[in-house]
C-alpha cells in the first residue's frame, strides 16, 4: 500500500502447488483527489480498481476449495 499508487497482481496457482509469473499487472498513481482520501478509503480504492479493471478476467474465475 502506498500513499501516492495503486498496485496489484494477478497470477496462477497451477495443482502441483507451483507459482506462475504474474499475468497481469496493475500500477497507477493515483489521482489528485484520491491523494486525500483517508487510509480506509485508499484500502477499498486499491480493492476496487484492480477488480474494476479485470472484471473480465474475474467473473469467468472458478474457485475450488
Amino acid at each position: 500500500m502506498s500513499d501516492y499508487a495503486v498496485a496489484a497482481i494477478i497470477s496462477q496457482i497451477s495443482p502441483d502447488d507451483g507459482r506462475h509469473p504474474p499475468d497481469h499487472i496493475l500500477l497507477r498513481s493515483m489521482q489528485p483527489a484520491e491523494l486525500n482520501y483517508e487510509i480506509y478509503d485508499k484500502e477499498l480504492l486499491a480493492i476496487f480498481e484492480p477488480s474494476r479493471q479485470w472484471r473480465n478476467y474475474l467473473e469467468g474465475l472458478h474457485m475450488s476449495s
